[in-house]
């Protein structure tokens, strides 16, 4: 009888999958040549999942998941389909329930599998719908392949599971990926030729990102999407080479890798109910022990809490070790970012500066000496929050020693936009008298950040030289690229707001309508910080302050 055909191959990762590989090509081949010596007729290209795991507990999160599934059934309820031809059962699915939601869905549409290594002969598609009534041979065999299918797949899971753990407990990491800040290429690899490392090693240029993310965090007082926007902003190197997130800068910030801890076994992949959808969904957990262990804490388990307590981990289950791979972040530092992480989390995850207030002027404030933005500050002894010159905050040769008091810059900023409030005309008056002397100031800063930026690539590339042929050493090198990468960010955050000055001078009769409209609107309260804080930057776009006080304030 003339079936209709179509070849599904598959191999659960992406190395079994690569060109000089033959496992795909070969089940295509092999199918191929069934097909052809049983005169049934291919209707379709082959489908094909090039390298992802089929160890799903059910068909809508594998349809979901996997492409080649959710082509598969939106073929097979086509109704142009007899046959699905695969080199075994386990091609489909690596679990038993997946493999019978699989076939019966395919049966309910009329379609059969035909396994070359089970090979049960399929029968007319009118008597498919009697087969389905009764338990057949075709039926005991898909039975007795899924179970087969997961009982390898637990086989495979486990010796994966404890080969991984005796790796990290001897401080390696062979897994294919790796945090933010390090690479498993050696440092003789290339593109031609990777080459991977058991030890990691740190790569500066995103290292140096790590750092601005601490102390952004940590000093700045920004919370982690605030940091994101920033870090897009300045057009830092992101983990997925696309855009920042405020997840990846909490994985970040969480991460015991950067100060030489290596956590192995705590998450493991379950399947749950959700109780939103009502259906069963598999996802990535911490295991019962640690989840207990959080439910007393009261927060999140973090490595020094599984350091306290490595007499009661399961040895061959959770692995908790010191790394051969280079620290960038201190034990002391870690701890401080755990701190504020539960400080934060306890009011609500919202950014805040100590006694819970977030900095009103963070990216507004810029030094009148070196033109360098201004850091928040707070103390635990004091209320009050304070700004400071980041540039000498770093040890950097600024004259501006005072620090500002953001209750006083406060009360400044709001005489200011009274009195304009009073004379609506002043703003026009103000966008007016800047248009006129300030737009070839910003075009000539603009050309010479621009002539810096240069400079900062050219000096770049004489360290890169000098690296390649051993005149400096790794730590050496890293030092002064983060240096250099901190350098840059403050020139690109400055070109970035010498742009903005630019746009908003040339369009003051739109910049004006805006500012008026929300003084007029009203100022928010102190006390609504959040709503006040957003007020004041559509209004400001830059206060240089020297001496404590604020020299001059850009609308």
């Amino acid at each position: 009888m003339l079936f209709r055909a179509m070849i599904f191959a598959a191999v659960s990762s992406p190395a079994q999958a690569a060109d000089e590989k033959d496992s795909i090509p070969n089940q295509i081949a092999r199918a191929r040549d069934a097909i052809q010596r049983r005169g049934w007729a291919e209707v379709h290209d082959p489908l094909i999942v090039p390298g992802l795991s089929r160890d799903i507990d059910f068909l809508h999160e594998a349809v979901e998941e996997i492409p080649a599934i959710a082509d598969l059934t939106m073929v097979a309820k086509s109704g142009g389909l007899d046959l699905v031809v695969v080199r075994d059962y386990d091609r489909l699915a690596r679990t038993r329930s997946l493999l019978t939601d699989i076939t019966s869905f395919l049966a309910r549409c009329g379609v059969q599998v035909y396994a070359l290594d089970k090979p049960m002969e399929p029968v007319p598609p009118d008597q498919l719908a009697r087969r389905r009534r009764g338990v057949t041979s075709t039926a005991a065999v898909e039975a007795i392949a899924g179970l087969m299918a997961e009982g390898e797949v637990g086989q495979i899971v486990n010796r994966r599971f404890f080969g991984m753990n005796a790796v990290m407990r001897s401080g390696r990491w062979k897994h294919p990926t790796v945090i933010y800040g390090y690479t498993r290429l050696a440092e003789h690899a290339t593109p031609e030729k990777p080459v991977y490392t058991d030890v990691p090693r740190i790569v500066p240029e995103e290292a140096a990102v790590v750092a601005r993310i601490e102390r952004l965090y940590l000093v700045g007082g920004l919370g982690s999407n605030a940091i994101a926007q920033r870090l897009n902003l300045e057009r830092a190197p992101a983990p997925t080479g696309k855009q920042w997130r405020g997840g990846a800068i909490l994985r970040i910030l969480h991460s015991p890798f950067y100060c030489g801890w290596i956590v192995w076994g705590v998450m493991r992949r379950a399947t749950t109910l959700d109780r939103e959808t009502g259906r069963f969904v598999s996802r990535t957990a911490p295991v019962k022990l640690v989840a207990d262990l959080a439910e007393r804490l009261g927060r999140q388990v973090n490595v020094f809490d599984l350091l306290e307590r490595a007499g009661e981990l399961p040895a061959h289950d959770i692995s908790v070790v010191r790394g051969l791979h280079e620290p960038t972040r201190s034990e002391d530092t870690q701890r401080a970012l755990y701190a504020e992480l539960e400080r934060r989390y306890a009011m609500g995850g919202r950014a805040a500066a100590t006694a819970g207030r977030a900095p009103l002027f963070s990216g507004l404030l810029y030094c009148a000496d070196c033109g360098s933005m201004l850091l928040a500050q707070s103390w635990k002894a004091r209320a009050t929050i304070y700004y400071t010159c980041r540039a000498r905050k770093e040890g950097g040769a600024c004259g501006n020693k005072l620090w500002a008091r953001e209750d006083r810059l406060l009360e400044r900023v709001l005489a200011v936009l009274q009195e304009v409030a009073r004379t609506p005309g002043a703003v026009d008056a103000y966008l007016q008298e800047r248009t006129a002397s300030d737009l070839e100031d910003l075009r000539r800063e603009r050309d010479g950040l621009a002539q810096t930026l240069e400079g900062l690539e050219a000096r770049r590339t004489r360290w890169d030289d000098a690296y390649e042929a051993d005149v400096i050493g790794l730590a050496d090198y890293g030092s002064r690229l983060a240096g250099l990468e901190q350098e840059r960010a403050g020139i690109v955050s400055r070109l970035e707001t010498v742009e903005q000055r630019l746009s908003q001078s040339q369009s003051h009769e739109r910049r004006r309508d805006e500012i008026v409209s929300v003084i007029q609107g009203g100022i928010p309260t102190i006390e609504d910080r959040a709503a006040l804080k957003a007020c004041l930057r559509r209004i400001i776009t830059r206060i240089v302050v020297g001496g404590g006080q604020i020299a001059e304030i850009v609308m």
